[in-house]
């Protein structure tokens, strides 16, 4: 079934025409400093140019690259604006490896109440309400000290008349992400259990 979703997205996303809209991409961690073996979330952003009248977004398939030796990807979440992928309204997925996730989606909403054939709610004017919005969060664990660059790159953007969108701008917020051994105290306190247990019995 994964595989049946991967194929079709990848087919919704090669259909796009080439216009050139345009829109800004934008990752935010949500820490610049976590302490290793814990646990930090990483948002995908996107702000469509309302000043070109752009349509709601349709697909998108990017690539998130992090430090592997650094951090290891935890869990994934979508963020519901291109329709409730469990009752089908999109079609999502991602992979990761080599340092790299990649994620992408697919509506399967129509764009708006007027530019409709089927005309059957909800469309994306009612979910992306706003030109930025919300298209993942990312929840990544640190594994080792030291600092992680991202990088970004976009494979693909699409309106939702499966229009070509232009990246005309990708932006990493607190672009390294640094990972901290934990207090010395702590270490002191942890190694101290063991005997408290023992008094204790």
């Amino acid at each position: 079934m994964k595989s049946l979703k991967s194929l079709l997205l990848v087919a919704a996303l090669q259909l796009v025409s080439a216009s050139g809209q345009a829109a800004t991409l934008s990752v935010q961690p949500q820490a610049a400093s976590v302490a290793v073996g814990a646990s930090f979330d990483v948002d995908l952003y996107i702000n469509l140019d309302q000043s070109e009248s752009l349509n709601y977004l349709g697909a998108f398939d990017v690539d998130l690259g992090f430090n592997a030796d650094k951090m290891t990807l935890t869990s994934l979440t979508f963020g519901g604006k291109l329709g409730d992928t469990s009752v089908g309204e999109s079609l999502a997925d991602y992979t990761v490896g080599g340092g790299v996730v990649n994620l992408y989606e697919a509506s399967l909403l129509e764009s708006d109440s007027t530019n409709c054939v089927f005309c059957l709610a909800p469309y994306l004017a009612d979910l992306q309400s706003s030109a930025s919005f919300k298209l993942a969060t990312l929840q990544f664990s640190a594994l080792a000290s030291g600092s992680s660059d991202f990088a970004l790159t976009v494979n693909a953007l699409a309106d939702g008349f499966g229009d070509n969108v232009v990246a005309t701008e990708l932006t990493i917020n607190d672009a390294q992400l640094t990972a901290v051994p934990l207090p010395a105290a702590v270490w002191l306190f942890a190694s101290m259990l063991p005997l408290i247990g023992f008094r204790k019995s």
